[in-house]
């Protein structure tokens, strides 16, 4: 059963990867340039993605829904803190100034590409239901990223007005009222809005892949810190909370608990090369973090989300 599970979710990533794979060819014969993958990023973020949470949350109100959304945010914006304040500690030795790469290294740690990978997985695994609970996190992850997690990039710099508008919570603010108040949505609106959301995935995918081919991969082979990320953003923060959730049942769906396990074991945020950028850090090892973790999660994203669904039983 277990090895039929890997084999199940493997296969959903492998499908991500061939999508990927799509957007690595692309641009490595020059038909999709840098220019090209930016404004697929801002076609992904404010229009697909809207539209795919207006579609899944396109659904009769449930209370037990609802719990499990707030736990899943709730949960993973603890975990995501959690991590970070690991990272500042683990990788103390890099001081946190503009010229060296502290901020950086906790950052990866603490936020996955919960969006462009996180999404897609979970709508592969269990559907509109899946993508819900996901958007929860995704949520979160907004929230926390532009406060603690800039705040640590920066070396104390909020900002608020990221924090408060971004793809994430403009798609909420949007879709929320639909689930909470049962609104139905007329089919000549709902069929063009469900048309989108279906380019989530693969338009995500060949986002990465963009974002693969323009990395450093022979400098991030030499960066020890590289692989001090990956183990913590791959592994050890998604075994701690699948073991804290195994030990503290949380009052949240089996599907709820494995897509936040889903979100927890996604690779690197493409978003730590943006904020990194922005924040005058070194975007450059942001790209090989980004890239060497992407690469890395074909291997164990399946192996973290099928032990999740044995270990995370309780929750059915």
């Amino acid at each position: 059963m277990f090895t039929e599970n890997i084999a199940a979710v493997g296969g959903q990533v492998a499908a991500l990867f061939a999508m990927m794979s799509a957007g690595w060819i692309l641009y490595r014969v020059k038909m999709l340039t840098e220019t090209g993958v930016a404004q697929m990023t801002d076609l992904l973020l404010w229009v697909a993605t809207p539209c795919l949470l207006v579609d899944v949350f396109s659904r009769e109100f449930s209370s037990d829904a609802a719990v499990s959304l707030l736990m899943v945010a709730v949960a993973g914006a603890v975990f995501m803190l959690a991590a970070l304040g690991a990272g500042q500690v683990i990788f103390r030795g890099k001081k946190d100034n503009p010229n060296e790469q502290r901020g950086v290294l906790s950052f990866a740690s603490a936020f996955s590409n919960c969006g462009f990978m996180g999404i897609p997985l979970a709508d592969a695994l269990y559907g509109k239901e899946g993508v819900m609970y996901a958007s929860a996190f995704v949520i979160a992850f907004n929230l926390v990223q532009w406060t603690a997690g800039c705040a640590v990039m920066s070396g104390g710099k909020l900002n608020i007005k990221k924090m408060l508008v971004n793809p994430g919570v403009v798609g909420i603010a949007v879709s929320l009222p639909v689930f909470l108040f049962s609104i139905k949505i007329p089919a000549v609106i709902m069929l063009p809005i469900s048309s989108v959301a279906a380019m989530n995935t693969p338009l995500a995918m060949v986002v990465i892949g963009g974002y693969l081919a323009k990395a450093d991969l022979r400098g991030a082979v030499k960066n020890m810190s590289v692989y001090a990320v990956s183990l913590m953003r791959l592994v050890a923060v998604p075994l701690i909370a699948m073991l804290f959730l195994w030990a503290v049942p949380l009052p949240m769906s089996h599907t709820a608990a494995v897509t936040l396990l889903v979100e927890l074991a996604a690779p690197a945020a493409a978003s730590t090369v943006m904020v990194a950028a922005l924040t005058g850090r070194d975007a450059e090892l942001a790209g090989q973090l980004v890239a060497v973790t992407t690469l890395l999660s074909a291997v164990t994203m399946p192996l973290i989300v099928t032990a999740g669904e044995k270990v995370l039983m309780h929750n059915a």
